[in-house]
């Protein structure tokens, strides 16, 4: 490995991965090449997901090609965007394996940092390959419930609260939605009193909130969907979302650095064990929260700690630790306002419809991806 060539290769076009470009090109070390790995030319701010399926028009405002802002932050440094999905990597010859429409290449590399972040099940809300998916999915989801007497909300998390709290503010009082949490309340990071007070204002919405039934599979029947449950029941509507959980972008990288959920196991400086020149961030990484809260304030010290060493060999850096902050998550429950903590106190309902509800940040999204 020179000293005078680093060839930084970087999987993952979202926020960790821009936000891995913005860090290195800001070293403007000229000796240094960069080849960033997308499956989107377009990164996609998918925090304002649940109000795009109410706003689809907006889809434009929080879509951002990811080579144009690569060239806005370069600062001169060799860069190279390269449209495919990671077949796989082999870490102990510093190499991967890329799959796009010219076939497959395999690319070497000197320093590996692996952001490819997480999807969901409906991409709708968050990336799951190229953008045009999302975008369809979202229109789909607004075509289909204008049209709905029935709306089912899988999911008591972030996205399957603000969902729900999106359609209770059109539709609650004309259409039946039902969010079913799959545990004993919403919300329950945020603790008991909030989860009680999300209860409350989803139902001044008109929807229901159903806790303690969790859900195994959905089907789809023409016009119609029905939910089984672990109970053996079934229930139908014209419309179901799954709005739970999020799924580790990893089946490239070797089991034997993953967690049992297929996370990216780091130490605290997140670098691989036994492979100091392959770095994590975003999502993908086992001590992470999955959120740009966590990328932003618990990543980010650490991360450009251990990239000015690794990378750029400034012994003089002192390597800084991952820290989680305490809880800081505003949900946003229609656009009247919500709940939340901000770093373990509490979010006042009018902070978040100032911050969050108006517009679901639409008009902060290119901050971290443009």
């Amino acid at each position: 490995m020179s000293d005078s060539s680093k060839h930084i290769v970087i999987i993952g076009g979202s926020y960790a991965g821009i936000t891995a470009a913005k860090t290195i090109f800001g070293h403007k070390d000229k000796s240094t090449r960069v080849t960033l790995i997308s499956s989107s030319t377009n990164a996609f701010f998918n925090v304002a997901s649940p109000r795009l399926i109410m706003e689809p028009e907006k889809i434009d405002k929080v879509l951002f090609p990811v080579e144009k802002t690569l060239e806005k932050y370069s600062n001169g440094v060799d860069f190279k965007f390269i449209l495919g999905k990671v077949l796989s990597t082999n870490f102990e010859n510093n190499s991967l394996i890329v799959e796009n429409g010219k076939g497959k290449q395999s690319i070497n590399y000197d320093y590996l940092i692996v952001a490819s972040g997480s999807r969901t099940d409906d991409t709708a809300f968050k990336l799951g390959g190229d953008h045009q998916d999302t975008i369809d999915s979202i229109k789909r989801l607004n075509r289909t419930t204008k049209d709905a007497k029935k709306i089912i909300i899988l999911g008591g998390g972030p996205t399957g609260v603000e969902t729900a709290g999106e359609l209770g503010y059109l539709y609650g009082k004309e259409k039946e939605i039902v969010l079913y949490t799959g545990l004993t309340g919403p919300l329950l990071q945020l603790g008991p009193g909030k989860s009680v007070e999300t209860i409350s204002r989803l139902t001044e919405l008109g929807v229901k909130v159903i806790n303690n039934k969790k859900s195994t599979n959905f089907q789809k029947s023409g016009t119609r969907s029905s939910v089984l449950f672990e109970d053996g029941l079934s229930e139908n509507a014209d419309v179901v979302i799954p709005a739970y959980g999020v799924t580790p972008n990893s089946e490239f990288l070797d089991p034997k650095f993953l967690d049992s959920k297929g996370y990216l196991n780091t130490d605290e400086y997140l670098r691989v064990k036994g492979h100091r020149n392959v770095l994590g961030l975003g999502d993908i990484l086992a001590i992470g929260e999955n959120t740009v809260i966590s990328l932003k304030y618990s990543q980010m010290a650490a991360f450009e700690s251990v990239v000015s060493l690794e990378v750029f060999g400034n012994k003089n850096t002192k390597l800084k630790p991952y820290s989680p902050v305490k809880t800081t998550l505003g949900v946003p429950i229609s656009r009247t306002g919500g709940v939340g903590l901000m770093f373990g106190w509490n979010f006042p309902s009018f902070f978040i419809k100032f911050l969050k509800s108006k517009d679901f940040m639409i008009s902060k999204a290119g901050d971290m991806l443009a």
